[in-house]
């Protein structure tokens, strides 16, 4: 039975790449990618024709995040770390008002046009910056590691006299660890309040 369940679920995890490398983010990068002013656009149809040029604040962030994680787990393309670094770019210059509060849509250019109280945005930004973050680790990781790279371990002559690299990436990993604590999105300890029609985290 748990031979036949790891057979089931290696099929569905392979079936499930196969789709996001050969058909989701090829769609996305070709089609939603705006490579003009930044960001990534929202509103097309299945062909990929844009059928609004208003951008969601919260897509931004879950898109950004799925570039950068799609680079670190999936597969190491330039352009999907390119993705990531637009639209996080895009975020941080036109997302944000005076105050430090997310806009809920921004025009293509990146003018504001609504400002709404909508915790995704601010959850889905957080969680992308963390996520991006975590790219910066994973290469000192793989460079610093001679079981991924062939080169001295830690990058030092002689290990156990000098530590190399080592320390660097204990202190990368420590700082990408802290971002996924600061980036816990406050929308998963919500719980509704006033006879269910409102929460403690609005």
């Amino acid at each position: 039975m748990i031979a036949d369940k790891k057979t089931y679920l290696r099929h569905w995890a392979e079936l499930y790449r196969s789709d996001l490398v050969n058909n989701i983010m090829p769609f996305w990068l070709e089609h939603g990618l705006d490579r003009v002013n930044g960001g990534v656009y929202t509103c097309l149809d299945r062909k990929g024709t844009l059928m609004d040029p208003t951008k969601s604040v919260w897509f931004q962030g879950r898109f950004a995040f799925i570039c950068a994680h799609a680079y670190c787990e999936v597969e190491q393309r330039p352009e999907y770390l390119e993705a990531a670094r637009l639209t996080l770019e895009f975020i941080e210059k036109h997302c944000f008002d005076e105050r430090g509060r997310m806009y809920f849509e921004v025009m293509a250019d990146g003018t504001p046009l609504r400002m709404r109280r909508y915790m995704f945005s601010e959850s889905f930004a957080a969680i992308a910056m963390a996520e991006y973050a975590n790219v910066a680790e994973r290469r000192i990781e793989r460079l610093a590691n001679p079981q991924l790279r062939g080169l001295p371990g830690f990058l030092t002559p002689v290990q156990g006299i000098n530590d190399g690299f080592m320390v660097a990436q204990y202190a990368a990993a420590a700082l990408v660890s802290e971002n996924k604590v600061l980036a816990h999105p406050a929308c998963v300890d919500s719980s509704p309040t006033a006879a269910n029609q409102e929460d403690h985290v609005s």
